[in-house]
């Protein structure tokens, strides 16, 4: 909450931090208060299971950001997202056939469909690679956290998954409604910024000798 209000996507009341502990203390205790909520008022599989499910959906936006930044470059922007998008597509429709017990022969159908994206990934030319800590064997480890993160996913209950529906849509909502015009990155810069941001590197850029 409190990274969040600091970039403008949700209330600056979380951002606000104690005078003398220098800790943010709304966020601290509007996380802890709904935390003790929940566990009042439900049972523990009914947390486990929501735990598990946005957990397993953060890994899997994970594994995707890891192949989308590895791969995205200027002249094919949307390339390597649409590989990805048909991937998970198809291994989220066999992983619930192979969940609902359909006939194999109908799960295996999209589970060889998502190698077509899938080996198109590998095709692919590496263009982003970080200069310090690199995800190893890319694009292999990624699609693999997609394919298990999708599997045990559609193991949980359709309640599970309808309380997610149910947060993810209240999420889009305040994201359209709220954060994206109150967001710092969507904030103009004043002409006053960018003559400051412009002096302090042309003064950086001054041999030492001169200054």
């Amino acid at each position: 909450f409190f990274s969040m209000a600091r970039d403008g996507l949700l209330f600056s009341w979380f951002a606000q931090i104690h005078p003398k502990f220098q800790t943010p203390m709304n966020a601290t205790l509007t996380t802890g208060a709904a935390s003790a909520l929940m566990a009042l008022l439900l049972d523990i599989e009914t947390l486990a299971d929501m735990v598990s499910i946005g957990t397993l959906l953060a890994f899997t936006i994970v594994c995707s950001a890891v192949l989308t930044i590895r791969y995205t470059s200027k002249q094919r922007p949307y390339q390597s997202a649409t590989f990805i998008v048909l991937f998970i597509l198809a291994v989220s429709i066999a992983a619930f056939l192979v969940v609902f017990q359909v006939h194999w022969f109908f799960w295996s159908i999209f589970a060889v469909l998502a190698l077509i994206p899938a080996a198109l990934l590998f095709l692919q030319e590496t263009v982003n690679i970080p200069e310090n800590f690199a995800t190893p064997l890319v694009p292999a480890v990624p699609l693999l956290g997609i394919t298990f993160n999708v599997f045990m996913m559609a193991n949980l209950g359709y309640a599970t998954w309808i309380r997610l529906v149910i947060w993810l849509v209240i999420g889009v909502l305040f994201y359209f409604l709220y954060s994206i015009r109150k967001s710092k990155l969507a904030q103009p810069i004043t002409d006053e910024a960018t003559v400051d941001d412009t002096e302090e590197i042309e003064l950086e850029e001054l041999p030492k000798d001169s200054i």
